[in-house]
Order: structure tokens, then sequence, then C-alpha cells
């Protein structure tokens, strides 16, 4: 998942490892973690929530226990603006990257397709209908998406997650583990046919239905 998500954002923090790249760790010195730590781990760069009815200026006095050691930081916050990713990515682009595994295992793929699905805010409207879609394709075990790959015996399991939305663009990822060498351009036009399909025959109106109820009883 950190290489895909590294492909699909060349240009901004999401393209960068959070918890360090552990093959440059090594090269960090003390003195550039902590400059980093100082700015970056600044309460200036921070949100704080009180909950109840209790006295204001209480809470001010708590908080000045806290933050009156810290001085300003007014690079904080605009040096962790995150910016828009740009689609740049006009046609497939196929990268390899080795993975840990035992001696004992075999010598398979993992296999993901990736998407950035969108490179400006999208409207709530549209936010609900990708998950309804994404839930359509793979939401359980008769979505079209996912039975196919689950019955086309070309990998061990299906991974990717499908829509990921948790970050500022949202992503969309699918593929299987355990794909024989051979496999592997055969899994790739699996799914992207069987996408076309959907974009020309669509779904039935039992399969909406019954997505639509699971997303409308998970958003209650």
């Amino acid at each position: 998942m950190r290489e895909s998500q590294r492909s699909l954002f060349p240009d901004n923090t999401y393209g960068v490892d959070s918890g360090g790249d552990p093959t440059k760790i090594p090269d960090l010195s003390f003195e550039q973690f902590a400059e980093f730590h100082g700015k970056f781990y600044h309460p200036a760069n921070s949100r704080i929530y009180f909950s109840g009815d209790d006295d204001v200026l209480k809470r001010l006095e708590i908080m000045a226990e806290y933050l009156d050691e810290f001085g300003e930081s007014p690079e904080s916050k605009p040096g962790s603006v995150i910016e828009w990713q740009k689609k740049t990515i006009a046609e497939p682009v196929w990268e390899r990257h080795p993975y840990p595994a035992g001696a004992d295992q075999p010598e398979t793929h993992n296999l993901m397709v990736n998407w950035l699905v969108n490179e400006e805010p999208m409207t709530p409207f549209e936010e609900l209908t990708m998950s309804i879609l994404d839930h359509l394709l793979l939401g359980d075990t008769s979505s079209i998406l996912r039975k196919t790959l689950m019955e086309s015996n070309l990998g061990a399991a299906v991974t990717g997650g499908g829509l990921s939305d948790e970050l500022l663009q949202a992503t969309w990822s699918i593929g299987l583990k355990g794909v024989e060498p051979d496999n592997v351009k055969t899994v790739e036009d699996l799914i992207l046919n069987t996408l076309t399909k959907v974009v020309e025959e669509g779904f039935t109106e039992d399969a909406i239905a019954s997505s639509m109820n699971t997303i409308e009883f998970q958003v209650r």
C-alpha cells in the first residue's frame, strides 16, 4: 500500500512515508530530527478541544500549564499545508517493488491497480455516490468485481480495499495476492474488463437498492 500511495501522490506529502523510509532513516541526523519535530509537532499546528460547561478561565489555565513553555512558530501551520495532487498519469504505468516474504513462501506477486479519484473537493452527493459505487463493486461476496476476482482462481485473496477517502483526496485500489508471475497481466485485464462491463451494462436495480440500504444504515 505504501508504494501504491507513493505512485499516486508524486508531488505532495501523501507520497512520503509518514513513519520514515527505513532505508533512509540511518542517514537522518539527530539535529534534523529535532528540527522537524519542533516545527511540525508544535502546538501552533494543533487543535485543542474541551467538552462540558466548566469555567472558561479554568480551561485557559489548564492549557497554559502545557503551552507556556512553547514559543511562537509561524512556520508550523503553513509548512503543513497539503497541496492538491493533479492527475498527471494519462495512461497505465507499471511499477514493480519487492515485499518481505519467508523462504518457505511461494514466489508469487501481489498485484494492485490504483486510481487517484479526484483532484478537487467532491460534493457530498459525489462522496455518497462513490461510496455506493464502491459497495456495488466490492461490498460483499456477490459484488461483481469482488466475485469475479474470487472466482478467477488467479490469486489467493482480494487486496486493495477499494475506496479510501480518509485523506484530502480519495483513491481507489483493487488487486489480488498470490498471483503467479505469468498471470499478472491477466489479472489487470480482468479488473479493467470487468469495470468496462459495468460501465456498459450497469447494475441491477436489486443490487443498487441493496447497496443504498447498506450505506444508509452505515451513515445513520
